[in-house]
């Protein structure tokens, strides 16, 4: 059976910086696409950061345009659990400012903690999915905040609508307000045992891809291909070109 990879799906722009920092880059709840989880954890908006993978071989479309950009152009970053593992236990974390800089390493351990999990996809009714298994241990959605928030796992519950994403996430958790809009954590994404691959959005141009497969030969990574057209053939529909055009 196949190791199970993990995929960030983001910018071509963000992709950038992180393979040529060696940085995944945190956000704020407040920051996220859904505004319920916003709201869940707003007392905690400047102290709690989050990052997410998507655990799947399969492509999943719908991410491209989520979270690399409506217009289809992002692309994913795909790694092994042996990388993801490294990430969680022996990364060093930096402040970052808004145009995505390192600022000033976190030395201090005490003053933050990493936690991760896959998400409890849960419904209005209680049923939830845990790690592709289905259980039935809740009354309703907030039965399930409660319970979660027993042991800080309340940072990984969603609605089960997003149950396509299939994700897995890491927290760090400060334990006084933060400044910074975003952190960083840096770790050597780039060595042989990483597994590492790009695989670039449906809407991205022959020419624009062979731009970022030079980008990317300049950072050593070779594996950076396209969605086969064979498989998938798309363009931005005419309401969605004059949302991104505005």
């Amino acid at each position: 059976m196949s190791e199970t990879k993990y995929c960030h799906y983001t910018s071509i722009e963000n992709a950038s910086n992180i393979l040529s920092s060696d940085c995944f880059f945190l956000s704020k709840f407040n920051s996220m696409n859904d505004l319920t989880e916003a709201d869940l954890h707003n007392d905690e908006k400047d102290r709690v950061f989050s990052l997410s993978f998507c655990h799947s071989e399969a492509v999943n479309i719908p991410l491209y345009y989520l979270y690399g950009g409506i217009d289809g152009k992002g692309c994913r970053i795909q790694f092994s659990q042996a990388k993801l593992n490294e990430l969680k236990n022996n990364c060093e974390i930096y402040y970052v400012n808004k145009k995505q800089h390192l600022l000033k390493q976190v030395v201090n351990p005490s003053n933050y903690d990493i936690i991760y999990d896959w998400i409890y996809y849960v419904s209005s009714d209680g049923s939830c999915n845990y790690h592709n298994q289905e259980c039935s241990k809740y009354k309703n959605f907030n039965d399930a905040l409660n319970d979660l928030k027993k042991n800080d796992l309340h940072y990984f519950l969603k609605s089960r609508i997003w149950k396509f994403e299939k994700e897995y996430r890491i927290i760090v958790k400060f334990h006084t307000d933060i400044i910074y809009p975003r952190i960083a954590l840096k770790f050597n994404l780039k060595n042989k045992e990483s597994g590492l691959s790009v695989m670039c959005g449906p809407e991205i141009s022959q020419q624009e891809l062979s731009d970022f497969k030079e980008e990317m030969h300049d950072y050593g990574i070779a594996n950076v291909d396209k969605i086969s057209d064979k498989k998938i053939s798309m363009k931005l529909v005419e309401r969605n070109k004059r949302l991104y055009q505005k």
